[in-house]
């Protein structure tokens, strides 16, 4: 895993960029019956530009692959215009397929929405290596779980030399994630399929077919999310935590997209986090968890609300659930950090409070579909259950975060 968080960094070429999937741009033949590792480019013998010690392929062989000879075929421009065509026809044909296809073009459209496969231009996996620039803040979380293992492996002594060897060249790649966020305002940067490889660009910017986004998704969109960055970086996160930007800011970008409907166009100045507990329109969670309806908590009202209106919430909030998956993730990484970065008592009491987040999920869809024996106010269609658990979700995440509410989360201390 180590080495391949390392891969993932280096394979586009520019420092600190991350990917959403990477492709060394090879056929390899791994020969359990001859011992061998075999890599080819177009029937010509290529090396690995990142060397391992043939002990461990050769134990790699011995433990996966005894007896038997398994090819990968990992370079698009052998598989994705003859094997595709044939193995997955309705989803070519309608997804695929671009009036560029066949051209002679230093990327492959794999995707009419997000992402396509670019070729390395610079650096060590020049001319080989294939990457996805999807590398949107959805994935963003995820690398951090990798990041965070590699950190605490980097310190931990009597490892193994390999394995204390890749957990410091994944640590190192973390940190350049870290810098080159942070260096961009926080704004996750890619090569698209419309500049030259030299000029980054926010991922997720403008469709692969041309179609301008209305956010673009590189732009990190919560404060927890872009403190983590900076927790990565080289110099990484003191107390009192700084004001950093926030050019994701789902309000901000709402709104100028409103305006933008209208014919109007209204850019709006880049919010800036002034602590790690703050959510939306200068509140923290604590101030929108204590939010009351006529006295009464509104995540009572809305809990209630969605037994006679199960589609309401799914249409209004439906297409935000990634953003609160990646709120859990950025929790949890924090949490992760507290032992040897200093984060004070109360702000571990608060990160064991949301770390229960997915398990209370699981919980909550089994009340929604009445296995836990809870009546429901009315029955519910089944083709609603799926839209109504969204807002029960939302609901356990109060009653997890309501019990940090009253705690002063502007003050952490993580070191490296």
């Amino acid at each position: 895993m180590f080495e391949g968080l390392a891969f993932y960094e280096s394979v586009t070429g520019h420092k600190g960029l991350t990917v959403r999937e990477a492709l060394p741009g090879w056929t390899r033949t791994m020969d359990g019956i001859n011992k061998t590792v075999a890599r080819s480019n177009d029937g010509n013998p290529v090396a690995d530009p990142e060397t391992f010690p043939a002990e461990l392929e050769k134990e790699v062989l011995d433990t996966f692959f005894d007896g038997v000879v398994v090819t990968y075929r990992e370079n698009p421009e052998e598989f994705f215009y003859n094997f595709k065509p044939v193995n997955e026809l309705e989803d070519y044909a309608v997804t695929y397929v671009f009036d560029h296809v066949g051209e002679a073009l230093p990327w492959v459209p794999v995707s009419n929405c997000c992402s396509s496969f670019m070729k390395t231009q610079i650096g060590p996996w020049k001319d080989l290596g294939w990457w996805g620039n999807h590398n949107s803040r959805d994935n963003f979380t995820d690398y951090v779980m990798g990041y965070l293992a590699a950190f605490e492996a980097e310190k931990t002594s009597g490892l193994p030399a390999d394995l204390a060897l890749a957990a410091h060249h994944a640590a190192e790649a973390a940190r350049r994630v870290g810098d080159t966020t942070t260096f961009f305002g926080n704004i996750l940067m890619t090569v698209d399929e419309r500049n030259d490889y030299y000029t980054l660009a926010p991922a997720g910017e403008v469709r692969p077919d041309g179609r301008t986004e209305w956010q673009d998704l590189g732009s990190i969109s919560s404060c927890q999310m872009a403190y983590l960055a900076k927790a990565l970086s080289k110099e990484g996160l003191h107390s009192p935590v700084p004001k950093v930007p926030l050019p994701g800011d789902l309000p901000h970008e709402a709104i100028e997209a409103l305006f933008k409907s209208i014919g109007i166009t209204l850019t709006t100045c880049v919010k800036k986090c002034r602590c790690l507990d703050e959510a939306w329109f200068g509140l923290t969670f604590g101030d929108l968890l204590g939010f009351k309806i006529l006295g009464e908590p509104w995540y009572e009202k809305a809990e209630r609300l969605t037994y006679f209106y199960p589609d309401l919430f799914y249409d209004l909030i439906g297409s935000a659930m990634d953003d609160f998956q990646e709120l859990i993730l950025v929790q949890s990484g924090f949490a992760i950090m507290r032992k040897s970065r200093g984060i004070p008592l109360y702000m571990t009491k608060r990160m064991h409070h949301s770390g229960t987040l997915s398990k209370s999920r699981s919980s909550l869809q089994n009340w929604s579909t009445g296995l836990t024996g809870i009546p429901r106010l009315k029955p519910v269609p089944s083709k609603s259950l799926a839209k109504r658990n969204i807002m029960q979700n939302l609901i356990m995440q109060r009653r997890c975060f309501t019990k940090a509410r009253s705690m002063n989360a502007c003050s952490v201390l993580i070191r490296r």
